[in-house]
């Protein structure tokens, strides 16, 4: 019988994310997830500060993964779509929400609704602010304003995580997770934090890196060195 079966330390999701889309050296990139959570990431050689609100996390490799968590992104989105419109997805959102000028007519959409982690508030709720008796029929009679809105507050929200970092020339996010296939709400965080957005082909990149992880394992060789070799494919 086989008594060589490698065995590998394991690792979590950002920190797989991270393989998937090749971020192993330090300055190299800077990954953004939109999922249920928002987190945005980057490996680096020296670990995160005491108070601070990064997570001092370490990544794959021996190395550390400052990261910025927050807990407002596309779930909130989800809940507005469903509880406040009677669009069929968010593609059909998306689009409708494209017409609706930007700043939603003075509307602002604060969307803590389970607290907020970057910042630590965990008490926070969500809130609408800006209503008045000039604007209050566009929320009444447009869902996509609110959809909109809530867009808008979610990548406010991104902005300002993103300022903790150490490195203020970010020019460049590498974009993974479900909210990467919203194509206007990509745009509108491109101009916002004022970056190109990066995506990988291989959408699921935590998957990839977990693969390169044990690939490296198998085959005896450095994690980095391993991710270095490969050819991870993006797109604009």
């Amino acid at each position: 019988k086989n008594t060589q079966i490698p065995i590998s330390i394991g690792s979590g999701d950002n920190m797989c994310s991270a393989l998937g889309v090749g971020c192993v050296d330090p300055g190299e990139a800077v990954v953004l997830s939109l999922g249920t959570s928002g987190t945005i990431f980057g490996v680096s050689e020296t670990p995160v500060p005491t108070n601070t609100p990064l997570a001092p996390f370490c990544d794959a490799t021996g190395r550390y993964l400052p990261l910025a968590c927050t807990m407002s992104c596309t779930g909130v989105l989800t809940q507005v779509l469903n509880e406040w419109t009677e669009y069929d997805s968010h593609e059909t959102a998306s689009r409708e929400a494209s017409k609706v000028e930007i700043g939603c007519h003075g509307i602002t959409f604060l969307p803590y609704l389970g607290g907020e982690r970057t910042p630590n508030w965990p008490n926070a709720t969500g809130t609408i602010l800006g209503i008045t008796s000039s604007n209050m029929k566009h929320v009444t009679q447009n869902p996509a304003l609110l959809y909109r809105a809530c867009m808008e507050g979610i990548t406010f929200v991104l902005a300002n995580a993103l300022q903790y970092f150490s490195t203020k020339d970010i020019k460049t996010l590498l974009v993974v997770g479900g909210g990467a296939k919203n194509k206007d709400w990509c745009q509108m965080i491109a101009d916002v934090l004022d970056c190109r957005l990066v995506f990988p082909v291989e959408s699921e990149s935590a998957a990839l890196g977990a693969a390169f992880q044990a690939g490296a394992a198998a085959t005896h060789q450095d994690v980095a060195e391993y991710v270095r070799k490969q050819k991870v494919a993006m797109r604009d």
